[in-house]
C-alpha cells in the first residue's frame, strides 16, 4: 500500500497566521504531532542534556512546526535554541497565542456575545463551533448548560418554533454535543426543504402570473347569449340596427 510522504501530509495542514486561525491550527497540529508520535516529547521539558533519541525527536518536531508558521511568526519565535528544540518552540507558540490573557479572553467573549442567528442554521452552527474552538484554544471554560442556553436563546429570536420543544428536553440543554447534533439534523432538513416552494405553490404562482383571461362570450347567428356581458336590448344579434 502506498504511503503518504511527510511533505504531502504537511501540505494538508494550515499555516499559522496569527490569533485569527490559531484555534484551528493548534487542533490540526496536535493531531498530526500525535500521529507522528511526537506529542510526548513536546509535553515534557527535555532538560539541558536529552538523550540522542529525544534530541532527534526535538529536531524533527521543530522542523514540522516551523514549516507551518508564517514568515512573520517564524521570525518572531524561532530564535536561539528554539531552532532545534521543538519543546521550546511549541511552548513559546502556545504561550503567545493560547494563553488566557485578558485580551484573549475579552476577544473570545466579545465574539461569542456578538454571534447572531440570521436565518441560516448551517452557517450559525459553524460560527458557534468556531467560537467554541477559540475558547478551547485559550482554555476558557464555560459550563455546557450555559453554552446550550445561549445557543437556544440566539436561535429563538427568529425561530421559536424549533427552540420551544428543545428547551423542555433537559438532556439536550445540558449536553452540548447532543444539542449541536440535533441542530445539525434540523439544518440538513432546512437545506433540502426550506425556501423551496412545493409543486402546488409553483403551479399556483405560474397560473397567477402567466394565466390568460378568456374573452367574454358573444351572441351569434341572430341568437342572444344570456352569458354575454351586455343587456338583451343592446344585443346586435337581436338588434342589428344598433351595430355601429
Amino acid at each position: 500500500m502506498a504511503t503518504i510522504s511527510t511533505k504531502d501530509e504537511l501540505n494538508n495542514l494550515p499555516m499559522l497566521l496569527g490569533t485569527s486561525n490559531y484555534p484551528l491550527w493548534i487542533k490540526r497540529m496536535e493531531g498530526y504531532l500525535a500521529h507522528k508520535k511526537l506529542d510526548s516529547v513536546l509535553a515534557n521539558d527535555p532538560g539541558l542534556d536529552p538523550a540522542a533519541g529525544v534530541r532527534e525527536q526535538l529536531r524533527e518536531s521543530t522542523y514540522i512546526i516551523g514549516t507551518k508558521l508564517s514568515d512573520r511568526i517564524y521570525n518572531g519565535t524561532v530564535r536561539g535554541t528554539a531552532n532545534t528544540n521543538g519543546y521550546e518552540l511549541w511552548t513559546k507558540i502556545k504561550r503567545m497565542y493560547g494563553r488566557g490573557t485578558t485580551h484573549n479572553n475579552q476577544r473570545a467573549i466579545a465574539r461569542w456575545n456578538h454571534l447572531c442567528y440570521n436565518g441560516d442554521l448551517t452557517i450559525f452552527i459553524e460560527q458557534v463551533e468556531s467560537c467554541l474552538a477559540q475558547f478551547d484554544a485559550i482554555s476558557f471554560d464555560l459550563p455546557e448548560k450555559t453554552i446550550c442556553g445561549t445557543i437556544i436563546a440566539k436561535i429563538a429570536k427568529k425561530r421559536k418554533g424549533i427552540t420551544d420543544p428543545l428547551i423542555s428536553n433537559v438532556e439536550l440543554m445540558e449536553n452540548l454535543d447532543l444539542l449541536l447534533e440535533t441542530l445539525r439534523d434540523i439544518a440538513n432538513h432546512d437545506d433540502t426543504t426550506h425556501h423551496k416552494p412545493n409543486y402546488a405553490e409553483k403551479q399556483a404562482t405560474a397560473l397567477s402570473s402567466n394565466g390568460r383571461t378568456r374573452p367574454p362570450p358573444k351572441c351569434k347567428n341572430g341568437v342572444d347569449n344570456p352569458k354575454a356581458s351586455y343587456s338583451e336590448e343592446n344585443c346586435w344579434a337581436l338588434h342589428p340596427e344598433k351595430r355601429p
